[in-house]
């Protein structure tokens, strides 16, 4: 496997992540591309109306909105198939979803 990153997708979350760690890949490799993978049910960052959801109810205000080049919004049911199918496919392991993942066995 060589060194090279040709896209980081993160979650729509708080914002510090995808502003943080977008902003540092981005002065290393200035044509990587951003994705923000967003609930459908409320999409916020999309323009949507706050609601019932698992989608924060407001944009934070520490989210740089010009470090991602994309969003992708998805249903909860698509979210849970694809982290639980991409890592036997792609090498990558979706951390967020599989520590929830964990979590629920636990319980």
């Amino acid at each position: 496997m060589d060194n090279h990153l040709d896209a980081f997708v993160c979650p729509a979350g708080t914002g510090g992540t995808r502003t943080g760690v977008g902003k540092v890949l981005k002065e290393h490799i200035s044509n990587l591309h951003i994705t923000v993978v967003e609930p459908k049910g409320p999409p916020i960052l999309s323009g949507g109306k706050p609601g019932v959801g698992r989608s924060p109810s407001f944009i934070p205000p520490i989210l740089n909105t010009h470090i991602y080049d994309e969003i992708i919004q998805i249903t909860d049911e698509d979210t849970v198939h694809y982290f639980k199918e991409l890592p036997k496919k792609k090498k990558f392991l979706p951390v967020s979803l599989m520590n929830r993942l964990y979590m629920q066995q636990l319980k």
